[in-house]
């Protein structure tokens, strides 16, 4: 079968890139053919000649040496389309492809401030009638309503069109039953649903000898500042979003939280690799990025988020059995599209 999937544009974002990964991986696992859509902003048709020629010669504006570690990771992990800038372009894609299914997710890609960009795109209204939709792990990113009426029964139209539709929070699946009228699954975001073992093949070697504590920080510095005052005197990695420094590799980001001693995070992801590699950490929660996200991931384990706690105190041998329940019913409903 082949399968294209819709999420975020993978560009400087470990946990987007890496969900991405872990999905196409699954349904390779399954024997399928796995593309990634990349839709872009619509542009008229001479600056989206100008743009690939600025592409292919290398102009720093659209090859910024910066992302040079990531975009390698995705050109040699992910198969992705060319780049589409119209529902006119991803439905001619779908045709000529002969995709068979459209999948949409997982990360924020029903976040509104995000989707609307992309007129209803997010929600498939450009995928053929003859073509099956779904979703996987959709998240809506923060836990109010960010749709207006008629939006919302736009979408609502839409998603009745979908064979099965999963979100990754449990505020998506009471978003979904209030103002959709939609009952919805929730399962894991796809980078659990591979092994600690699979990720550790990727990951590089140790890079630091000593003991050290790795921050991976995508919010403000006034709070990572606030909490990195409880660790004066230790040994700090720290790998930003927000450095002007080329960005390290997947497999380099992966091997500081794997060997670090306490991993500090705001990040939704940072925290699911601190616990796939059974880390210690510290998770600030950045609002911005919503609150639910975490509480859900949290909920999935049987985990109780506190924000007077300086460590996130994880069993981890409870949290691997549960992780195995949720890792089947996840794969089941991969398996049921």
């Amino acid at each position: 079968m082949n399968i294209a999937i819709l999420t975020h544009p993978l560009g400087a974002n470990y946990g987007g890139i890496l969900q991405a990964y872990a999905l196409t991986t699954v349904f390779r696992q399954k024997k399928h053919d796995v593309f990634v859509l990349r839709r872009d902003h619509c542009m008229p048709y001479t600056k989206r000649i100008l743009k690939q020629l600025m592409i292919l010669l290398h102009h720093p504006r659209y090859n910024n040496p910066k992302y040079k570690n990531l975009r390698q990771f995705v050109a040699t992990k992910i198969t992705e389309s060319p780049i589409l800038y119209t529902s006119v372009e991803m439905t001619e894609y779908i045709r000529k492809n002969k995709i068979d299914y459209v999948v949409v997710g997982s990360d924020q890609v029903w976040r509104s401030d995000f989707a609307m960009g992309y007129g209803f795109n997010y929600f498939l209204d450009f995928v053929p009638d003859n073509v099956k939709r779904a979703s996987y792990a959709a998240s809506f990113g923060l836990s109010k309503w960010g749709y207006t009426k008629e939006q919302s029964q736009r979408i609502k139209e839409l998603l009745k069109k979908f064979t099965s539709v999963s979100v990754r929070e449990y505020d998506g699946q009471k978003l979904c039953k209030d103002f959709l009228g939609h009952d919805v699954d929730v399962v894991l975001d796809p980078t659990m649903l591979l092994s600690q073992k699979h990720y550790e093949e990727i990951t590089s070697s140790r890079l630091v000898e000593d003991n050290y504590i790795y921050i991976y920080w995508l919010g403000g510095e006034k709070e990572k500042n606030e909490i990195l005052k409880q660790f004066e005197g230790k040994r700090i990695v720290d790998i930003s979003l927000r450095h002007g420094e080329p960005l390290c590799s997947i497999g380099d980001w992966l091997s500081y939280i794997r060997y670090a001693d306490i991993v500090i995070t705001d990040s939704f992801h940072g925290c699911v690799f601190s616990m796939l590699f059974h880390r210690q950490f510290v998770m600030h929660v950045n609002m911005s990025g919503g609150f639910g996200r975490i509480e859900s991931l949290y909920k999935l384990f049987g985990l109780e988020y506190k924000l007077t706690d300086i460590y996130q105190d994880v069993d981890y041998n409870l949290f691997e059995g549960r992780l195995e329940k949720w890792r089947k019913y996840s794969i089941n409903y991969i398996d049921s599209l």
